[in-house]
């Protein structure tokens, strides 16, 4: 894994926009295509979000179970 200082901009938007879509799709928040257009926007792909996932549902759980409490 790649050290969390050194993402590269692609990746922490990536990132950032994807733990958004998961937490808005767990409250009901009706997401359309913004996500994966703001995603491609910075040159995201299916790739970029796969390096990534284990840090998105990681943290998409710890906000989701922080609106539960």
């Amino acid at each position: 894994m790649q050290s969390r200082k050194r993402l590269s901009k692609k990746q922490v938007e990536t990132e950032a926009e994807a733990v958004a879509y998961v937490v808005s799709k767990s409250i009901g928040l009706k997401t359309g295509n913004a996500a994966s257009d703001y995603i491609q926007l910075y040159n995201g792909d299916k790739d970029t979000v796969s390096d990534s996932l284990t840090v998105i549902q990681q943290t998409a759980s710890l906000i989701t179970g922080a609106l539960v409490q």
